[in-house]
């Protein structure tokens, strides 16, 4: 899916048909990171508003952070691994 047609869906949602996956809670699951990841690649962070970002950050990863930037947010969520500390 490319970047231009994601304006039209939220984030989650961009993340969740871009993964493959069946349902919006399958981008809690570890093994989809990934993907997520991958689909980041192909997504300006300006494309989403911050508020977006960061409910999407907290959603996928479950660590609540307040970024001060999509770029910031979409540099953490690139990076993130289940297994850091």
């Amino acid at each position: 899916m490319e970047w231009k047609h994601a304006p039209k869906m939220g984030l989650l949602e961009y993340f969740s048909v871009s993964s493959g996956c069946a349902f919006l809670s399958d981008l809690h699951q570890p093994g989809f990171l990934p993907l997520i990841q991958h689909a980041l690649g192909n997504l300006p962070p300006e494309a989403y508003s911050l508020r977006e970002w960061n409910d999407a950050v907290l959603y996928i990863t479950g660590v609540d952070l307040s970024f001060s930037s999509p770029q910031e947010a979409a540099a953490f969520l690139r990076n993130y691994s289940p297994d850091s500390p």
